[in-house]
């Protein structure tokens, strides 16, 4: 697609095609310093993996016990009775 502005004419496949590469060329980069980092500290690179997974299984599964609870399906979860007075509720 060719478009003009008032003070050039624009190729928006060559332009686009164009930035398409640079991203590629800067996302390239960026993997081959982690990969050379992660070589160079194989033990820092380790406990950031770790820190991922961790964290990606946390918010599965807060993820999981927002939908029980949503459902109704969680049994183990405090539930306040806004019947109930806080003072008559201790034992």
């Amino acid at each position: 697609m060719v478009t003009s502005t008032p003070d050039k004419i624009v190729d928006l496949n060559e332009t686009g095609s164009n930035r398409a590469q640079q991203i590629f060329d800067a996302g390239k980069g960026y993997l081959d310093s982690a990969v050379s980092a992660a070589q160079e500290h194989p033990w820092k690179a380790a406990a950031i993996g770790a820190g991922v997974v961790a964290t990606v299984a946390a918010t599965a599964y807060g993820a999981t016990k927002l939908a029980q609870r949503s459902n109704g399906a969680s049994e183990d979860d405090s539930v306040i009775d806004p019947d109930v007075p806080p003072e008559s509720a201790s034992s």
